[in-house]
C-alpha cells in the first residue's frame, strides 16, 4: 500500500450542547476520500453533532491500492467505526455517499442494527449493472486494468477545492462494487430505520427501487438536490439545504423516537 494524501485523511469531530450525544458516521463514495463528506461534516459539527468520517481501504493513495481490496475490506471499516461510535455516543445515524449508501444499508440490514437510530442514503448507488457487463467485467480485467473517470482537468479542479479522489476505476475493484451492490439490494427489506434519501436529479432511478424495497422502514423520506453533479454541489454553497435537511431529519428522528 501507498502512502495516503494528505488531502484524503479521516477526520473526526465532537459536537457540543444539546446534540453532542447525536453522532454520524459518514461514509464516501467510490474511488473518493473522506474530504468529499469533509464540508458535511463541518456543518454538522457547526450544528452540535459528533462523528467520524473513516479513509475506506484501498482509497486515498493510488488506484492499484484500490485495485488490491475487496468489499468485504470496505464493509469492515464501516464496521469498526460503528462500533466506535456507539461506545462513546448514545445515538449513531450512518450518512453514506454512493458506496458508502450500501455500506450503510448493509450495517443497518444486519446484526449490527440495534446500534443505529437513522440512515441518509446520498445518492444511493443501488442499481445493479446488466447481466451483460457482470459477466464480462472478470473477463475484461485481464486486458483493460481501469477505466477513466472524468477528465483530468476536472480532477485538478476539484484537487485545488481540497478534494481527493481517484481520477480512474480499477476494473478489480469495479467488480467488488456490483458484487456489494447486489449482495445490498437482497436485503433493503430487512431495514426499519428511519431512511432519508438524498439524491441528484440524475439519481431518480435508484431512488425510486430503494423506496419500493424499504417496506419495512419506520419512516422513509426523500430529499431531491438541485444539481446532477454530486462532488460539486457537496462542496458549494449550494450544498446547504441538503445538510439542513439531514440535520433537522437526525434531530427530529431523536425527539420522535
Amino acid at each position: 500500500m501507498h502512502d495516503v494524501d494528505p488531502l484524503a485523511l479521516p477526520f473526526e469531530f465532537q459536537g457540543t450542547d444539546e446534540n453532542k450525544n447525536i453522532s454520524c458516521l459518514l461514509l464516501h463514495s467510490f474511488t473518493a476520500s473522506p474530504s468529499e463528506v469533509r464540508p458535511l461534516g463541518l456543518y454538522l459539527r457547526n450544528k452540535g453533532f459528533s462523528g467520524i468520517a473513516p479513509l475506506l481501504p484501498g482509497h486515498g493513495s493510488v488506484p492499484e491500492d484500490l485495485g488490491n481490496t475487496t468489499w468485504l475490506d470496505w464493509y469492515a471499516v464501516a464496521r469498526d467505526s460503528l462500533y466506535y461510535l456507539k461506545d462513546l455516543y448514545s445515538h449513531v445515524f450512518v450518512i453514506g455517499v454512493a458506496l458508502g449508501s450500501v455500506l450503510a444499508t448493509i450495517l443497518a440490514a444486519s446484526h449490527l442494527s440495534v446500534r443505529i437510530n437513522g440512515l441518509i442514503l446520498i445518492s444511493p448507488s443501488q442499481h445493479s449493472p446488466s447481466t451483460l457487463v457482470k459477466n464480462i467485467l472478470p473477463f475484461v480485467k485481464f486486458f483493460k486494468k481501469d477505466f477513466a473517470m472524468v477528465e483530468e482537468n476536472v480532477s485538478d479542479d476539484l484537487r485545488d477545492q481540497g478534494q481527493f479522489f481517484y481520477s480512474k476505476r480499477p476494473t478489480t475493484a469495479l467488480i467488488e462494487l456490483y458484487r456489494v451492490i447486489g449482495f445490498t439490494n437482497h436485503r433493503l427489506e430487512n431495514i426499519f430505520q428511519p431512511t432519508l434519501v438524498v439524491n441528484t436529479q440524475t439519481a431518480e432511478g435508484s431512488v425510486d427501487f430503494i423506496f419500493d424495497k424499504l417496506t419495512n422502514a419506520k419512516e422513509k423520506r426523500k430529499y431531491t438536490m438541485n444539481t446532477s453533479s454530486l462532488r460539486w454541489y457537496l462542496n458549494s454553497s449550494e450544498g446547504k439545504p441538503a445538510f439542513n435537511e439531514i440535520a433537522d431529519f437526525m434531530k427530529n428522528t431523536i425527539k420522535i423516537g
